[in-house]
């Protein structure tokens, strides 16, 4: 009688615990679905723009392209220019640094 008690007990919380399991109904969204979601987040103004830096809000400028694009080629022409950082507040290296 005493080998039966474990396998007695172990049948019967086998027994009480699958409905619990089996409770999970959740199945994955369709693509339409996720679409749709999307769609209406985006119509909504929720989601991001800016997908490269999304905690960076995008500001107005109020400096023309062209000042823009001197500037740039200016700080190119003197090695000030961060390369490859995305987001980032990293220094640019000086020259003659490794």
């Amino acid at each position: 009688m005493k080998q039966g008690t474990p396998i007695l007990a172990l049948v019967i919380s086998a027994l009480i615990s699958y409905p619990v399991l089996a409770q999970d109904t959740a199945k994955p969204k369709t693509r339409a679905e996720v679409k749709a979601e999307t769609a209406k987040a985006a119509k909504a103004g929720e989601l991001s723009k800016n997908v490269e830096c999304p905690d960076v809000p995008r500001t107005k400028g109020t400096r023309t392209r062209a000042e823009v694009k001197a500037e740039t080629a200016q700080a190119a022409k003197a090695g000030e220019l961060n390369k490859n950082l995305e987001c980032a507040d990293i220094p640019p290296k000086t020259k003659g640094a490794k």
